[in-house]
């Protein structure tokens, strides 16, 4: 996009203003946006406060029935977490600077006032009024001349479908009674009926089908220990917290928040969409894990703020 600023861009404009390099001032950037996201995701009840230029938070979404915008067909949209952004006062007021001079004029406060006595204040008040008024019955003018060619077209359109249609019932009782007259001269002729030829059955031996089966799966142990949680081994495993999903999927837990200290879990390798041998079973298992885990929580009746972290 052409109006958009982009962080280099950023990056660049911190490099002339302060005594540090461009590479410098990107890195600050870049981990100034990390920190913020990650505590909106640690911790997604709060909210990220930057003073004069505006805060970062987290509103929840509940699950609710929405439709497949390809398809029409209904789905089940799961519930989840959308990241708002509110801009300080000083930052709004900055940015509509050319345009703190304006301010909202009541025409007609000064004729009410005066209560019609003021020929000058009634002058002002009518003048505008009346233009307002010319201007409404012009643009409902024009508005009834535009609605009138429509239905004109619309009459030209509704006689070309008629005739259309009637020429259609033409065509058919003209092709129908050629048929009948065909019928008619058939019926007039012997029927002959000739046996049928024989036919040799053909006789087809099936070639056994090897049945699709998951590809072996690898596991490795993980000892619980002090403070682990499942987004956290997630983190620690695949670089990724949002795969705790498949840990529970994976493992026979009574309480997914609270891991048994020095319990075993199966940890298998990293799920990889990437692998066209097995991207369609790793998507089958993603899909799985996650409305498995929805479908705890909801039913033992958590909050679940990790669900979507």
């Amino acid at each position: 996009m052409e109006n958009s600023v982009y962080i280099d861009a950023l990056a660049a404009d911190i490099s002339m203003e302060t005594n540090f390099d461009k590479e410098t001032a990107k890195d600050y950037l870049e981990t100034l946006f990390e920190t913020v996201a990650k505590t909106l995701e640690s911790s997604p009840e709060e909210t990220v406060q930057i003073r004069d230029f505006g805060n970062f938070f987290t509103v929840f979404a509940a699950e609710r029935v929405g439709r497949n915008l390809h398809t029409g067909e209904p789905l089940t949209v799961p519930a989840h977490r959308a990241v708002h952004f509110t801009p300080s006062k000083l930052l709004a007021n900055s940015v509509n600077a050319n345009y703190a001079h304006l301010s909202a004029k009541l025409v007609a406060a000064n004729y009410e006032a005066s209560g019609g006595a003021n020929e000058q204040a009634a002058a002002q008040y009518e003048t505008p009024v009346k233009a307002a008024n010319l201007a409404k019955h012009e643009r409902h003018e024009r508005s009834g001349a535009a609605v009138k060619d429509e239905r004109g077209g619309g009459k030209g359109l509704l006689w070309i479908l008629l005739l259309l249609l009637l020429a259609g019932l033409l065509f058919a009782l003209w092709y129908l009674s050629g048929r009948g007259s065909e019928a008619t001269n058939a019926a007039d002729q012997p029927v002959v009926v000739e046996a049928p030829p024989v036919v040799t059955p053909l006789v087809v031996t099936p070639e056994p089908v090897t049945p699709l089966t998951p590809s072996a799966v690898q596991f490795s142990a993980h000892s619980v220990k002090a403070g682990d949680t499942l987004w956290g081994i997630a983190k620690a495993q695949w670089a990724d917290s949002g795969l705790w999903s498949v840990l529970l999927h994976d493992n026979t837990l009574s309480d997914p928040d609270n891991l048994e200290i020095g319990s075993q879990l199966n940890v298998r390798a990293k799920p990889d969409l990437a692998n066209a041998e097995t991207a369609a079973e790793t998507k089958r298992l993603l899909e799985e894990a996650a409305l498995g885990a929805y479908a705890r929580y909801k039913e033992a009746g958590k909050n679940a703020k990790s669900l979507w972290t």
